[in-house]
């Protein structure tokens, strides 16, 4: 059964995933498609900062910036969820 179950899962995903990555723009398209299989910059010791949409970002501007202000050293990753986030 687990079988059948991942069989059909991958399949969805990639029917789903293919439409997802053509409507992107082609210079966001690779790294879209990195983040979304989980390559991601190397985060130890640093500070992440999820914002779901362009807004959050925004709002999260300031607090980023007083951030490296303080800690220069430290990265700091950005995530959103919208391409207008990111």
């Amino acid at each position: 059964m687990f079988l059948i179950y991942s069989s059909i899962y991958t399949r969805i995903i990639l029917l789903l995933f293919i439409p997802q990555y053509l409507k992107r723009p082609k210079e966001l398209s690779p790294k879209w498609a990195r983040e979304k299989f989980g390559f991601l910059p190397y985060m130890e010791h640093s500070i992440w900062v999820h914002a779901v949409s362009v807004g959050e970002v925004n709002a999260a501007i300031q607090l980023l910036r007083r951030h490296k202000e303080k800690y220069p050293d430290m990265p700091i990753v950005v995530s959103t969820i919208t391409d207008t986030g990111q």
